[in-house]
């Protein structure tokens, strides 16, 4: 009865809006990049010479509050992470099998803009992963509102 009524009052407690942003954000990084991404690899060839996809890829969400960027729109820091070969099928996972910010960018959840980081200190939409072209976003993408760019990790490239 006691656990009941625990789990009860749990379930009707809201979801904290930061825990709610980064859901999202994880879900339009899912839905509008990785699957589309993931169908674009399954076309090609076995027989390329192309560096073989992750077999497994597994989205963070870097950030645990929204940051607001110069011209006032929030958004959200993410990576990408990918696991290769035999380490993606293998019963004993541990977290060194993951090649970790194998993507980085930014969501814009509001508007389910998603953007990537491209080069050292640029970032185009995310459709220049499926191999569209874009030209470089604008200056106050994924920059902060008091001018820092958002770091990315870009100390590990």
């Amino acid at each position: 009865m006691t656990l009941t009524l625990c789990t009860l009052a749990f379930a009707q407690s809201p979801v904290p809006e930061t825990v709610e942003a980064s859901l999202k954000a994880e879900r339009l990084v899912k839905q509008q990049l990785l699957v589309p991404l993931k169908l674009q690899e399954d076309k090609r060839s076995r027989f390329s010479r192309a560096r073989l996809p992750p077999s497994d890829r597994r989205v963070r969400v870097l950030d645990s509050t929204a940051k607001k960027d110069k011209v006032g729109n929030t958004f959200v820091r993410f990576a990408v992470d990918g696991r290769y070969g035999l380490a993606a099928m293998s019963a004993a996972k541990s977290e060194a099998d993951w090649t970790q910010n194998e993507i980085r960018g930014c969501v814009y959840a509001d508007s389910g803009e998603i953007f990537v980081q491209y080069g050292k200190q640029q970032f185009r939409d995310a459709s220049v992963m499926l191999g569209k072209k874009t030209k470089p976003a604008a200056e106050h993408i994924c920059v902060e509102g008091d001018g820092q760019l958002a770091d990315l990790g870009l100390h590990q490239l």
